[in-house]
C-alpha cells in the first residue's frame, strides 16, 4: 500500500476504541480488532488468533497498546512486525493545569 499499512489492533484495554482512533489518526487501516477485556493476560490461543487475522488479512503489522504489550505471553514470535504506538498527552490550558494542581497540593498539606 501507500501509507503506513494495515494493522490487526489487538488489545484488553477498557477503551479499545481511542486506541482504535489514534491507529487511524497516524494514517492505518484496521483490518480487524480483537478485542479482550481490560487488563486481561493475553493467552496463546488469543496471539495465534492475531496471528491468523494477519495472514487472512494481508495486514503489515500487528498493533497493541504499551500497557498490553506486558500482557503478551513471552514466547510468542508475531508472524509480522509488532507495532506499539506511543501515547503523546498535550495540554490545551497548562495554566489552568497547573493552578489546579498547585491548589489541590496546597490543601493537601
Amino acid at each position: 500500500g501507500s501509507g503506513p499499512g494495515r494493522v490487526i489492533a489487538l488489545s484488553a484495554i477498557g477503551n479499545p476504541e481511542s486506541f482504535h482512533r489514534t491507529l487511524v489518526t497516524r494514517g492505518l487501516e484496521i483490518a480487524d480488532r480483537l478485542v479482550h477485556r481490560d487488563h486481561r493476560r493475553l493467552t496463546d490461543q488469543d496471539v495465534a488468533n492475531a496471528d491468523t487475522a494477519a495472514r487472512r488479512t494481508g495486514a503489515d503489522w500487528i498493533a497493541c497498546t504499551e500497557k498490553d504489550l506486558w500482557n503478551l505471553p513471552a514466547a510468542w514470535r508475531p508472524r509480522v512486525p509488532l507495532l506499539v504506538p506511543r501515547l503523546e498527552v498535550t495540554v490545551e490550558r497548562e495554566a489552568d493545569l497547573l493552578r489546579f494542581l498547585e491548589a489541590r497540593l496546597a490543601g493537601a498539606s
